[in-house]
């Protein structure tokens, strides 16, 4: 590539073709990096983006209507070491009989003494509108088979008639929660509620048989919920550890919050202490918890947001795969066509438009809610970017070299030089230049060959005709053809050089 004032211009073939094989690189490019993207060797990449968008964001006020009460290190000092006798949950129950639900993130699988079990289970029927958790856990059999089993609460709280719903946890493969199971099948082979859902259920009487599952959709009640395959759904988050409303457990059983201020009000019960090592990585949270204080999201506060996501219906969906593949292979068109035969800088910023499509277009998708690939397109144009420029260097240097071995034969290098720095001397169709032709042979050159050894003579003509081109190419001349013992030249249809005019043009 030559520079021409502050513009570039890039290399011109002499043959001005077009060379259709370039097509292949954006169709290969595109097809390498869709494979590598179904792969999933771009998610944590996509992933990282998606959360960077909740992370720009901040924080969203939830509101109120949702409240944890906190079993946390604060809780423990002032009421015991865990487990406490479960007559203190029922006490707390009587303290939030105009709670709208109570739900208790905690294990209730074992039994303690009878008075304290029986105590609580009272208090559940008493209330009337209680969830407890359950747990799936995972065996293998006397074959080696993986074998799931629902842990339950013991006997005499069931026997209260709770509602019940599972607090497994799904993470992504970077351990993050997005996508929380809502519903599980694999257990009853009908639908059983998560804990958020079972919550949702009993806040707004959905009876069971609204509960219905269906390709790509999970409906409760009213609610219509995008889910994918495994029945997760990508949850609304809204900020990090403490950001949906959350009470000491023991500010409640020690009055410093009136029970009236629960009235109405969806309440969740989970532990918070570092021991119970219930924290999860969300959107929101960075994998440096001193970073801008994003902590871990304790597992009770990503129900809570499960549970608002629910009831507001605030749900993230995934766009079709086939909308991320034309995006991926528009955006590689559009930067190929930016950047072939346009010179580097000037694909540079074509380039640079289109990765700000792609990570626009995502963000722009991410704020209505749809998950739209960024990153994936954003590798595929700057790969595109880089393998066009590589591929028009590599073309214009291998033209380049072409072009000057073939001009080398009948032209000064002065006149070479001058037609590779400005191909654009050469006109297709040819153009009218006023010129000087020579025509010159040996004298008696017939007579002289008769006699002579026919190895001398084209030894001899050989020497005349190699000083006559070289003489020719000298004075900026263009050797045309050879004419026996003769040729024929001419001057200035190329290039006026420097050599030309201090030599033959001068002289006229």
């Amino acid at each position: 590539m030559h520079s021409k004032g502050n513009s570039e211009k890039s290399p011109k073939t002499i043959s001005g073709g077009k060379d259709w094989r370039k097509w292949l690189l954006p169709l290969i490019l595109v097809v390498v990096v869709q494979g590598l993207s179904m792969l999933g060797v771009f998610s944590r990449l996509e992933n990282s983006l998606y959360d960077y968008w909740f992370k720009q964001r901040g924080k969203v006020n939830p509101g109120e209507n949702v409240v944890i009460l906190a079993v946390d290190d604060s809780s423990v000092e002032r009421i015991g070491p865990l487990a406490w006798p479960r007559s203190i949950h029922a006490h707390l129950l009587e303290l939030l009989k105009d709670a709208k639900v109570v739900c208790f993130d905690l294990t209730f699988a074992s039994e303690q003494s009878p008075e304290t079990d029986k105590a609580l289970g009272d208090a559940i029927a008493k209330h009337g509108r209680v969830i407890l958790s359950c747990k799936f856990t995972f065996e293998k059999d006397k074959n080696g088979e993986q074998v799931q089993s629902l842990e339950m609460p013991i006997g005499s709280l069931i026997d209260s008639r709770p509602s019940l719903g599972f607090v497994n946890m799904a993470t992504d493969d970077d351990n993050v929660v997005r996508r929380p199971t809502l519903v599980d099948v694999n257990y009853a082979g009908s639908p059983l509620p998560s804990l958020a859902t079972a919550i949702v259920m009993t806040a707004e009487d959905i009876p069971y048989d609204k509960l219905i599952l269906k390709p790509g959709w999970l409906e409760v009640g009213k609610h219509k919920i995008p889910i994918d395959n495994e029945n997760r759904a990508l949850a609304t988050f809204y900020g990090p550890m403490h950001t949906i409303k959350t009470i000491s457990y023991a500010d409640v059983i020690e009055g410093k919050v009136k029970p009236e201020y629960f009235k109405d009000k969806i309440i969740l019960i989970g532990p918070e202490t570092a021991e119970d090592h219930d924290n999860y990585g969300t959107p929101c949270t960075a994998s440096n918890m001193v970073n801008d204080g994003l902590l871990p999201t304790p597992g009770v506060e990503i129900h809570a947001s499960i549970v608002k996501s629910m009831i507001t219906d605030s749900w993230y969906r995934e766009v079709s795969p086939w909308l991320n593949f034309l995006l991926l292979f528009g955006l590689v068109l559009i930067t190929f066509i930016s950047v072939s035969g346009r010179g580097a800088w000037v694909g540079l910023f074509g380039t640079l438009i289109a990765a700000a499509a792609a990570l626009g277009g995502a963000y722009l998708a991410w704020h209505a809610h749809w998950w739209l690939y960024g990153i994936t397109p954003l590798i595929a144009v700057f790969l595109t970017y880089a393998g066009t420029t590589a591929y028009d260097f590599i073309q214009a240097e291998m033209e380049k070299r072409k072009t000057r071995a073939m001009f080398s034969r009948y032209v000064s290098p002065d006149v070479v030089d001058q037609l590779m720095q400005d191909p654009d001397s050469i006109e297709l169709g040819g153009k009218k230049q006023v010129v000087t032709i020579m025509f010159a042979d040996i004298r008696g050159f017939t007579a002289y060959s008769e006699n002579k050894d026919p190895v001398d003579v084209i030894n001899r003509l050989n020497d005349y005709l190699t000083f006559m081109t070289r003489t020719i190419q000298k004075h900026g001349g263009t050797l045309d053809k050879y004419l026996g013992d003769g040729l024929m030249a001419f001057f200035g249809a190329l290039f006026i050089t420097r050599t030309m005019w201090n030599g033959p043009y001068k002289q006229l």
